[in-house]
């Protein structure tokens, strides 16, 4: 091969066109208007390479959905907040319904009754009947904005019912006796 330029080598193998050839089909296709294209589809994949101003139009697509599917779950997790607090104050209001005028405290009485509510031992005072009835599961204990109350057992079954949450002491009378201190199998004195 001679040493001509890389464009005269190219040339003669048949790999590179004549540079007026070049130009003039450059012309040709400025001149030339605008094919009419059908509108593409986002599922399609395309033969060529993405250019980059297609890649960033693309990326914003997605960016504007990726923000559209967040808003939306947004929204939907707001609208389940808002069904849960509206449900939790129907059940509230349907709680303090029931309480009003329940209560069966007895201002003389004055033996504490200890539970456990919310991890914490809390206590009530009653009087010696109403030990016996609380104990054996004729009565029970609901709470209303931090106070407890001493009710019969059908207003505690009713509220249970209702709203759980407001709950305080419900004994089941039929529940086997729980044993706190197992002495475990396997000890040996």
């Amino acid at each position: 091969m001679s040493s001509g330029s890389l464009r005269d080598q190219l040339k003669a193998l048949g790999l590179s066109k004549p540079k007026v050839e070049v130009e003039r089909a450059a012309e040709d296709k400025r001149r030339r208007p605008p094919e009419k294209k059908p509108p593409s589809r986002p599922a399609q994949v395309s033969a060529r390479p993405m250019t980059a101003e297609e890649t960033e139009i693309s990326l914003a697509r997605a960016y504007a959905a990726r923000q559209a599917a967040e808003k939306a779950d947004a929204a939907e997790l707001k609208r389940q907040q808002e069904e849960k607090a509206r449900q939790k104050r129907e059940r509230k209001n349907a709680a303090v319904r029931l309480l009003e005028g329940k209560s069966l405290a007895k201002a003389e009485a004055d033996l504490p009754r200890h539970f456990e509510y919310g991890k914490k031992i809390r206590r009530i005072y009653v009087d010696a009947e109403q030990l016996q009835l609380l104990n054996r599961g004729a009565m029970g204990v609901a709470q209303m904005d931090g106070r407890f109350t001493l009710v019969d057992r059908a207003t505690i079954d009713e509220l249970h019912r209702i709203a759980p949450e407001f709950v305080a002491l419900r004994v089941d009378p039929d529940a086997p006796p729980v044993d706190d201190f197992p002495v475990p199998d396997d000890l040996h004195w």
